[in-house]
């Protein structure tokens, strides 16, 4: 569930309009409230379902104004017409202290609400940025006596969050801790959103709109508050605000900074007794049995997704929105007529081909976006525990009111419920049409290798029909045929100019024998037929596609002459015995069974050309061919008849084999909590391997090399402090086979150092500074730093860029050792240093 809410960030000073400075109008009237003039710079704000609220219903909208001192006040009745980073005048009914003592909302003056600057262009992350600092604060409302998490914790959950955005962004967004945790008590009800803000930046020193997040933690066990509250900021630049009511829910956190970079809800249409594919009526709304769910998209990280424990992806529109995706992973299709345009899994690799494909109705100018979830990487726990089959997804942007995306059904009467509540079934099947409200968009899909699918995407205007048969047409090549003698007969379906190849089989007959084989994707097909008899027969190429409403069948014949042909055996061999790989190359043995073969030439050819010659001698010629690497060869065999004899020809398909892999790997750069790894893979094998090595955790890519002559160097990102255990798997290429192999790799936290400097003349009434410097590796300390006289802590000091001056306490006369211990942090180790001062009275 949202509950819309606006709060404004004040660029002038509050504008008191009633008491003195009212109107004489006002003034005369001494029951008139007092009104008080804002202005401000929008920003909206999004909220999970709070105790007893069900996921999927709305609260309504409200709006505030952070006003010039940095205290946000909220205001009711600030919605129309007003977007988030605008900057706006209002006046109110009530004082703004009032409100905020009493943790309730002004009311705006009917009329009073104007826009004085529109919203300026928003930045999108295009670029890999530093990390954004969270400030994280604890905020104990005194309700509950629940745990109390610890720092660690605290900063495992921005981490956690960090690693998810970081792989979303292909590692243009990640986020960090600010320092160390604040933590205070507090008298404010939970349900007072801008009072905890309010508190929390007062009390951590967070100003809004300097591109940090403001993480607050509530423990409020037993009050009724929210799972979850965020800003929904203008661009992915501006940062925001956060509350949580817990820290062990990791789509959660997710969630609630990606409303933070200017993501909205994903929400879902749901119908379950109607035949309806798409959100548009006639009324422009949803009617029974079809209705809306704010927050229900279960596939996307921005849903009510309380239940997961590996957040899923964010839509594909989601990620153009904020600018995560790259051109080239971009489609728009509008006008009308046929496209059809492959579709990456959006769960895959980065830059593996089109993620995003945007289509333009053209009868009603919506805009519908089409991505491919395939259960894999980030998808694959959500959809095999929604039992969701792989497929095309069809959404409209923008979907509802303070809504991001809203996925649409294309098999509305079917239904995989979750507890009876949902319908969990929304992918895009094979034979299946995805239809939009106006019949302008018609949307088909077609499986591929890979997880990869097409989408075939059909446009028509007011008045025209759908182009959904396409003609194909059928060509045979002119070829000679021999009497039991095998040929390859080749050919080409054409669908078009300027159309994807169709799909489907193309079927030989010839003098009564048929013979099959798949339509290539560039439109092009190679038969092998063998003639039984010979003299003049008809040859006939018959083409039946994959989609019959797609694409229509078609047929060619020729009439051809089969001559009597020599017929030709051949025998695979090597010279060890083995069968052939890719370092043991292939001989032919050939015969030629037929009286009267004395002499000739013996020839193999491949897709690549020629690959041996032999002469003939005594009936039979012996063809060493050249290493081939792995897979499927087409090969082939020709005599060419000699003086006397008859040509013949054989076709056959030759498998070579990969080569076996063996994978080891060691550690070039040890990681610490700070440092990212690097590790060192060699694959050994008989051949130089090339290819890519992924290093993977329970089944989550973590980062992946290229191998280059038997050896890659993979550069891991930034992982947790502890142990983990990974499979470092080497993919093969054509000639090497996979091998894979397990480390466990350690990861410290980094080394910190500590440097102190004592001051001098230090007098026994103290208050002197203690000069210190901590570093973490190479780069500036986080966290706190003390001073210790024994056992007993006298000053304790955040660090800030890694310095800070601890003053001395009252010391006795003479020579005093002091301890500057660093704590450390979740990621940097401890550290002490010992300090030697002269004391003089």
């Amino acid at each position: 569930m949202l509950t819309s809410r606006l709060v404004g960030l004040a660029m002038t000073s509050v504008v008191v309009l009633g008491g003195v400075a009212a109107p004489p109008a006002l003034a005369a009237d001494v029951d008139a409230p007092t009104r008080v003039g804002l202005a401000g710079g929008v920003v909206e704000v999004v909220a999970e379902p709070a105790p007893g609220e069900s996921s999927g219903s709305t609260a309504g909208t409200t709006a505030g104004l952070l006003l010039a001192d940095g205290t946000l006040v909220a205001v009711d009745g600030l919605t129309a017409g007003v977007t988030s980073g605008a900057q706006v005048g209002v006046e109110v009914t009530g004082e703004p202290s009032d409100a905020l003592a009493a943790g309730t909302a002004l009311d705006v003056v009917p009329g009073t609400v104007r826009v004085t600057a529109a919203a300026p262009q928003p930045t999108t992350a295009a670029v890999e940025a530093p990390p954004r600092p969270v400030t994280v604060v604890v905020a104990d409302l005194g309700a509950g006596d629940e745990r109390v998490p610890t720092d660690d914790e605290l900063t495992t959950m921005v981490a956690t969050a960090s690693d998810y955005w970081s792989d979303q962004s292909d590692g243009r967004i990640t986020f960090t801790t600010a320092g160390p945790p604040v933590r205070y008590g507090s008298r404010l009800a939970c349900t007072d959103d801008v009072g905890v803000w309010n508190e929390a930046q007062a009390r951590s020193g967070f100003r809004y709109g300097e591109g940090g997040h403001l993480l607050v933690v509530l423990l409020d066990e037993g009050t009724g508050c929210r799972r979850g509250l965020s800003s929904r900021g203008p661009d992915v630049g501006t940062g925001g605000f956060v509350t949580l009511s817990t820290v062990s829910d990791p789509a959660l956190t997710a969630r609630e900074l990606g409303h933070n970079l200017g993501l909205g809800r994903a929400d879902t249409f749901e119908c379950t007794e109607d035949e309806r594919q798409d959100y548009a009526t006639p009324s422009g709304r949803p009617v029974p049995p079809c209705w809306a769910v704010a927050y229900g998209d279960g596939l996307d990280v921005m849903s009510d997704s309380y239940f997961y424990e590996t957040p899923p992806s964010l839509s594909a529109a989601g990620r153009a929105s904020i600018g995560l995706l790259r051109p080239e992973e971009q489609r728009s299709v509008a006008g009308a007529g046929t496209t059809v345009v492959e579709l990456a899994p959006l769960a895959g690799p980065h830059r593996a081909g089109v993620k995003d494909l945007s289509v333009t109705d053209p009868r009603s100018g919506v805009v519908y976006r089409v991505e491919n979830r395939v259960a894999v990487g980030r998808d694959a726990s959500t959809m095999r525990g929604f039992r969701s089959p792989d497929g095309l997804r069809v959404l409209r942007t923008p979907g509802l009111p303070g809504g991001s995306t809203l996925v649409l059904d294309p098999t509305p009467t079917e239904r995989w419920d979750l507890e009876d509540s949902a319908d969990l079934k929304r992918t895009l099947q094979p034979g299946d049409v995805w239809r939009s409200a106006t019949g302008g968009v018609e949307i088909r899909t077609t499986p591929q290798p890979d997880g990869r699918a097409l989408a075939r995407v059909s446009l028509a205007r007011d008045g025209e029909a759908h182009d959904v048969l396409r003609t194909t047409t059928t060509t045979l090549a002119a070829t000679t045929l021999y009497r039991e003698g095998t040929t390859r007969v080749r050919g080409t379906v054409f669908g078009g100019p300027g159309v994807m190849p169709p799909e489907g089989t193309v079927t030989v007959d010839v003098a009564g024998t048929s013979t099959s084989a798949v339509v290539a994707p560039d439109g092009s097909f190679a038969v092998d037929v063998t003639p039984p008899t010979g003299g003049e027969q008809v040859l006939r190429a018959s083409f039946t596609p994959t989609s019959p409403d797609w694409w229509t069948p078609s047929s060619t014949e020729r009439t051809v002459a089969v001559s009597e042909a020599t017929p030709v055996e051949v025998v695979f061999t090597t010279a060890t015995g083995v069968r052939p790989d890719a370092v043991t190359p292939a001989v032919l043995d050939v015969r030629l069974p037929r009286q009267g073969v004395v002499d000739g030439t013996v020839t193999v050819t491949g897709a690549a050309g020629l690959l041996a010659t032999a002469p003939v001698a005594d009936g039979a010629a012996r063809l060493a061919l050249p290493l081939l690497p792995g897979g499927t060869h087409p090969l082939v065999v020709a005599y060419d008849g000699g003086r006397d004899a008859r040509p013949g020809t054989r076709s056959l398909t030759l498998e070579v084999r990969r080569v076996g892999s063996t994978t080891a790997v060691g550690v070039a750069s040890a990681p610490s909590g700070l440092r990212a790894g690097v590790l060192s893979v060699d694959v050994a094998s008989p051949l130089a391997a090339t290819g890519v090595v992924d290093v993977l955790q329970h089944d989550r890519l973590v980062a992946s090399g290229t191998v280059a002559d038997g050896t890659a160097l993979v550069f891991l990102g930034r992982l947790d402090v502890g142990t983990h255990d990974l499979v470092v798997a080497y993919r093969g290429d054509t000639s090497v086979g996979p091998s894979r192999t397990s480390l466990r790799l350690p990861v410290a936290r980094t080394t910190s150092t500590v440097r102190a400097v004592a001051p001098r003349g230090v007098t026994t009434a103290g208050g002197q500074p203690v000069v210190v410097r901590v570093r973490a590796g190479d780069a500036p300390a986080t966290g706190v730093v003390r001073l210790d006289t024994g056992s007993r802590t006298v000053t304790k000091v955040a660090l800030v860029d890694g310095q800070a001056r601890l003053l001395l306490p009252r010391l006795p006369a003479g020579r005093q050792t002091l301890d500057v211990v660093y704590d450390g942090t979740a990621t940097t180790a401890p550290s002490t240093r010992q300090v030697t001062v002269s004391v003089s009275r």
